[in-house]
């Protein structure tokens, strides 16, 4: 979850663990591009630390090396 109106970001969370997920603040939405696809968090199913890791260490010039390997562990 990423997003600037931390009440709102809290409740969105509050909400997904009611729900059973394992939701957690991501940052602002500066910084929400390390979501988008093209990154190692977008569309994977991961632990919630792997999913923290993945964002931290997401970084912008990545994305096409990333989709490639992606690409490649499909086949």
């Amino acid at each position: 979850m990423s997003g600037d109106d931390e009440a709102a970001k809290q409740t969105v969370i509050a909400l997904l663990d009611e729900i059973g997920f394992d939701g957690f603040d991501a940052g602002d939405l500066e910084s929400s591009w390390r979501q988008e696809p093209g990154t190692p968090v977008h569309t994977t199913d991961l632990t919630l630390d792997q999913a923290r890791k993945a964002i931290d260490t997401a970084a912008r010039g990545d994305t096409a090396a990333w989709r490639a390997r992606m690409a490649a562990k499909r086949k």
